[in-house]
């Protein structure tokens, strides 16, 4: 039997899953880092219930729960979480490999709910994220998802300076567990007509290598341009 979580029993008294993701403060809008225990709870009822449960699709990774002492960013609207990112900082240890440290920062998560997309967030916090941070190389986890892809297009175009900034990376991030995103996004476009957009392939540095467990249809080169839904 499905089971489906309809509250939460928190401080003595029963809250709707929808109540905690609303603040007293309905002014309260834009990107703020979780530190408190409550922001936890928010952070987590927008992982694992609504993303998990709800809104999670066939490509989409399933979001690990987030570390005590992971950074992580919950996006606000009028007072309503609506979304997340969260980072692996650098010199953090990987929890694949607990000996070994991510070598740059890396976007582990992203979400934004799918009554909220369309409105240019997934853009807003990765350019929150490359702003919060100094260095020649930052990671977004792989495999990104063709929406995501849509994302890191839209702000290579925006700031075409960055073309060397983005990377996708396996693992900690290390020289050959990284793809540039610039060059990903041009070997889709030399496709000519046609767009495949899917998993990098991380067995070769050829920009225009092949695609490994391809997650999305054909698509015409035009279709690619669509509205971003992160």
């Amino acid at each position: 039997m499905l089971l489906s979580v309809v509250g939460l029993y928190l401080l003595g008294q029963w809250w709707s899953v929808e109540d905690i993701l609303k603040t007293t403060e309905r002014s309260q809008t834009g990107l703020h880092e979780v530190l408190t225990t409550g922001e936890r709870i928010v952070l987590y009822v927008l992982n694992r219930i609504f993303y998990r449960t709800k809104e999670m699709t066939s490509e989409d990774v399933p979001f690990l729960c987030h570390g005590e002492n992971e950074i992580a960013k919950i996006l606000w609207k009028d007072g309503e979480a609506i979304g997340f990112y969260s980072v692996k900082a650098e010199g953090s240890l990987c929890s694949s490999f607990l000996t070994q440290c991510y070598q740059l920062p890396v976007m582990d998560t992203i979400f934004v709910r799918k009554s909220h997309r369309g409105n240019g967030y997934g853009l807003y916090m990765l350019e929150d994220f490359v702003g919060s941070f100094r260095n020649d190389f930052l990671g977004l986890k792989y495999p990104l998802t063709t929406a995501m892809y849509k994302v890191c297009k839209q702000y290579l175009s925006k700031y075409p300076e960055d073309q060397e900034l983005l990377w996708e990376v396996k693992s900690i991030g290390g020289p050959f567990q990284r793809k540039q995103i610039a060059k990903r996004l041009q070997a889709i476009e030399l496709k000519g007509n046609h767009t495949v957009v899917g998993r990098l392939n991380f067995e070769s540095d050829s920009a225009d290598a092949p695609v490994e467990d391809v997650i999305t249809q054909v698509q015409r080169r035009t279709e690619y341009t669509e509205k971003v839904v992160v």
